[in-house]
């Protein structure tokens, strides 16, 4: 059954259900569905390859890991979004514009789900008219981060020396994070689209 809306996108490809990079996306995103683990199908998986997105991606990746302290400073995170954002997001990225408009719990920016169980809930995810939902797997330049508030409009000051360096990241828990916040667009790259649906017991 073929469904896209990436149909007539040059830098999307449907990753083939036998391949090993297909039943990666899969284990990963099952691991941390928690318990929605038998209430969601997975309908395909597309890769994307937006070279501009990837550049910019790139030459960032670069500046975070130059000054970033933490080991850790790029996740692979999930990002639900409802089907008129799909396209705009493979196009032109996590725009904060259109990105931020559910929660802003945590900051005014482009949200990220640690485990894919949050992005799988249909605030998140909403389905369309023929209950398709749509999560991004996205590669996301987290480096050093802080716990965020409503009023960010961008990452916190380091209490560091002279030079005024800002935090990468906003999280809603510095010890155990289950959410990212990322203020500056280049910041993510949307690495595959998971079209799943809800199954109905």
């Amino acid at each position: 059954e073929e469904y896209s809306l990436l149909a007539n996108l040059p830098e999307a490809s449907k990753v083939n259900e036998e391949s090993e990079e297909f039943q990666d996306v899969v284990k990963n995103f099952y691991g941390t569905i928690q318990e929605y683990h038998s209430k969601i199908r997975i309908i395909q998986v597309e890769k994307l390859m937006n070279r501009l997105l990837y550049n910019q991606y790139k030459l960032k990746k670069a500046s975070v890991l130059q000054q970033s302290t933490h080991p850790v400073a790029e996740r692979t995170l999930y990002h639900g979004t409802n089907d008129t954002s799909v396209k705009e997001i493979c196009v032109h990225g996590f725009n904060r514009s259109f990105c931020g408009k559910n929660a802003t719990v945590y900051g005014q920016g482009v949200y990220f789900a640690v485990n894919s169980a949050l992005s799988v809930q249909d605030q998140y995810s909403p389905p369309n008219v023929d209950g398709y939902k749509f999560i991004f797997v996205s590669k996301v330049l987290t480096g050093d981060f802080t716990k965020g508030c409503h009023s960010m409009k961008t990452a916190p000051l380091k209490e560091t020396g002279d030079i005024p360096l800002r935090y990468d990241s906003v999280t809603d828990d510095i010890t155990k994070p289950t959410m990212f916040v990322i203020f500056n667009d280049t910041q993510a790259f949307p690495e595959y689209l998971i079209t799943c649906q809800r199954i109905h017991h």
